[in-house]
Parts: structure tokens; C-alpha cells; sequence
């Protein structure tokens, strides 16, 4: 099956209507959270951050920063955001083309890393689980969240530390700052 684009004046397979068609609404989830996440701010948490999370009634969640992510074993993955674990994981796929290397890291959270190219990349965009779903889920999109995420490379190794607006569908509350760590070794 094709899709024609008037506009282009030639037919394209249905597969790059889907997947451009995904990226194009992950962006989108991905800025609208952003957006959202720093529009809400919780006044009664002034110019602190705090890692979302299950918390008991009057109990407040950590805001400190989570420990530094030593590397992992080929083909692996450890990722953590505020008090969440994303593990198990499944898999790992690394692929660098124009530029720009994509990892996804398969598992129960499914995370997914865009950066640059290089020994000392610049992270472009970080998605932890997968946004409006009934789990955690975090966000980094370079130029629209705040602070920005620092990645080191080493070979195949990669670790990426920083904070994204994270969330957590059992609680009511908007989107916050939330810490995260993955440590990823590419196949």
C-alpha cells in the first residue's frame, strides 16, 4: 500500500507515512509535556524539584540527585528517574545515521535516547516509558526543558545524567523536575 503526496508529486511507501507520522506525534507528546510541565509549577514546593513517584499521604519524595551509573555489560541497560527503576529491559539498539545516534533500550519502560555523534555527544531528546500511559513516564527535549542533560561516551558505553519533566500516572499531580541516570552499552 502507498500513500501520494500531492505535494511531492511521487507515491511513498506506507511504512514512511507511519514512522514519520510517529515521530512526528512523539515529538509533539514530548513538547506538549514540556510545555505543561513548566506552566504548572507547585507552589508550595518553591524552587525545588521532586522526583515523582509513590508517596504516602504527607510524605514528601527525595530531591536529591540519584548516584552516578557505572557502566554496564554489552547489549545492556540501567535507567532510573526519581524513585523508578525502568528495568528489566529486553534489549538495546543503537543506530548513528546523518549524524545523530538513536538508542532504545526495550523493557518494561521503554527508553529511548537521541544525541549527537561523537566522543562528547550533545543529547538532543530523552523519553522514558511512554507518555499518558497508566505508568512513569519522563521527558528531555534540548531548548525546551530547562536544564540541560550531560552525556559522556566511551566506545560503545554511554551514560546520560540530567533531569526531565517526569510523572506519575497514580498521582493527580502536574508533571515535575525529575533526576534521571541511564548507563547503556550499544551491541
Amino acid at each position: 500500500m502507498a500513500a501520494r503526496f500531492p505535494s511531492w508529486g511521487r507515491t511513498r511507501p506506507y511504512s514512511f507515512v507511519v514512522k514519520h507520522g510517529f515521530v512526528i506525534a512523539a515529538g509533539a507528546a514530548t513538547l506538549l509535556v514540556g510545555i505543561v510541565g513548566c506552566s504548572s509549577q507547585n507552589s508550595s514546593s518553591p524552587g525545588g524539584s521532586q522526583a515523582p513517584g509513590p508517596k504516602a499521604s504527607g510524605q514528601e519524595t527525595s530531591t536529591s540527585t540519584l548516584p552516578p551509573v557505572s557502566p554496564v555489560q554489552p547489549n545492556q541497560a540501567r535507567v532510573t528517574f526519581g524513585t523508578n527503576d525502568a528495568g528489566p529491559f529486553t534489549g538495546v539498539g543503537c543506530e548513528t545515521k546523518d549524524g545523530l545516534t538513536t538508542i532504545n533500550i526495550e523493557g518494561h519502560l521503554h527508553t529511548t535516547i537521541e544525541l549527537t555523534d561523537g566522543d562528547a555527544p550533545a543529547v538532543k531528546s530523552v523519553n522514558i516509558g511512554e507518555i499518558g500511559s497508566d505508568g512513569p513516564a519522563l521527558a528531555y527535549v534540548e531548548g525546551v526543558s530547562g536544564t540541560p542533560v550531560v552525556a559522556t561516551r566511551d566506545g560503545k558505553n554511554y551514560t546520560v545524567t540530567g533531569s526531565g519533566m517526569g510523572s506519575n500516572s497514580a498521582s493527580t499531580e502536574p508533571p515535575v523536575d525529575t533526576p534521571f541516570d541511564v548507563a547503556v552499552t550499544c551491541p
